[in-house]
């Protein structure tokens, strides 16, 4: 049997460089029939854990494949549901840089572009690529998924392992939208990047779809698109707010914006310009209690870090945040607006709003971080709740994708069983 987190739990292991390579572990008999998955999972924001937990979710129902095992950065408690299953492991390896960013809204151009040049260049990126070959054949794979770092695809193709990325966006826009006039390192670092995706074998597009210039010479057999993959609540929305003390007529903003400074602070914001009128109560993700005093601690509820999300995305009205493919699927899904601070360097997010808020979601509206940080957030709750209220037309999207998306994995794996042969 595989430890449900390997590495981590005193499972033998041999550290190189940034990536720890298991030695051989032995499988039940039922799993050597089944062809067993590796999936390389970006370890930057949520967003791309939330989508894969149901595609991993519904592979663990389809009971057609052996181990699953994701391999990211991601923090633990994300998969604890997949893992409790005695289906899926994890697999800790960093193996992406993501962006690295000034504050919750803006990406550090030049650290960003040192920390890839550190990832990719004084040979490490080479040894990176090895032990993840390695890994793979000693694991005996029979398709990598990717969501969306670009190394495993490298790897992959010198195993002759398929590869299949599954995204909306890849980091190759992120990182050309930064460079667009690049110097000669941060050409070199592209032309890395470009080269590494192009191996992918197959393309499977999410909805909110950003350009992927990595892909622009790929066959069109190669690319496909599903409907939106994302999580669903799991507690109706009354259950939700009789857990939170919360009157049902009353009305709800779920804040889920990293650094919550403005909240917790003793002065400079009041109820009266935060909140449209007193029947509001506030949800907010990682919210410190202790400071909060008065009507602050009635009215402003905390939620953990490691809630699940959609549970009060369902129970709010409105909700506050980032433009990401989780928050805006999970929005989507459960038909609620949302409000957002736009983030500077972030090229996913044109994407995500075009092809994805504005033609299925219940409105998109922007605050600027100026009044965020003033706590001048009436107008724009007050435009969001006259928006649903109007319920304005939009086009429907089912949101079956994750079964798309398994169905799709058996038949690419198939497909390149059949050509190999």
């Amino acid at each position: 049997m595989l430890s449900p987190i390997l590495f981590e739990h005193g499972n033998p292991k041999v550290r190189c460089s940034h990536v720890e390579v298991m030695p051989a572990m032995k499988h039940s008999q039922e799993d050597n029939t089944k062809p067993m998955l590796a999936y390389y999972v970006s370890g930057h924001g949520f967003g791309h854990a939330t989508r894969v937990i149901p595609i991993v979710a519904e592979l663990i129902k389809r009971n057609e494949f052996g181990t699953i095992i994701i391999i990211t950065s991601a923090p633990p408690f994300l998969f604890d549901t997949l893992v409790s299953t005695g289906h899926a492991v994890l697999r800790r390896v960093n193996i992406d840089v993501g962006v690295i960013q000034t504050d919750a809204v803006s990406v550090d151009r030049q650290k960003t572009v040192r920390a890839l040049n550190e990832f990719i260049s004084n040979g490490s990126y080479d040894e990176l690529i090895l032990n993840e070959v390695q890994w793979l054949q000693t694991m005996q794979i029979g398709m990598v998924l990717m969501d969306a770092p670009f190394l495993p695809a490298v790897a992959a193709k010198q195993c002759n392992i398929p590869s299949t990325m599954i995204t909306n966006f890849c980091f190759d826009n992120i990182y050309s939208s930064l460079c667009t006039s690049p110097t000669t390192l941060e050409s070199h670092l592209l032309k890395t990047i470009y080269a590494a995706y192009e191996q992918t074998t197959y393309l499977i597009k999410l909805p909110g779809e950003t350009p992927l210039p990595s892909f622009a010479n790929h066959v069109p057999h190669t690319i496909h698109r599903v409907p939106l993959v994302v999580r669903r609540n799991a507690k109706s929305s009354t259950q939700v707010r009789k857990e939170l003390g919360i009157p049902l007529r009353s009305k709800v903003i779920l804040i889920c914006f990293g650094g919550h400074q403005l909240l917790e602070g003793a002065d400079g914001w009041s109820f009266d310009e935060i909140f449209p009128d007193d029947s509001w109560y506030g949800l907010v993700v990682g919210l410190d209690m202790k400071d909060l005093h008065g009507e602050r601690s009635q009215r402003l509820k905390a939620l953990s870090q490691t809630a699940y999300l959609p549970d009060y995305i369902n129970c709010s009205d409105v909700i506050l945040g980032k433009i990401g493919y989780g928050i805006c699927s999970e929005v989507v899904a459960h038909q609620k607006p949302l409000i957002y601070i736009k983030r500077s360097g972030w090229a996913e997010e044109e994407g995500l709003l075009n092809n994805l808020m504005v033609p299925y979601g219940s409105g998109a509206f922007e605050m600027s971080y100026t009044d965020f940080t003033n706590g001048k957030w009436t107008d724009c709750i007050e435009k969001a709740i006259c928006h649903r209220n109007c319920k304005s037309p939009r086009q429907e999207i089912t949101l079956d994708g994750a079964e798309k998306v398994v169905d799709l994995v058996g038949y690419l794996m198939a497909e390149h069983c059949s050509i190999e042969l």
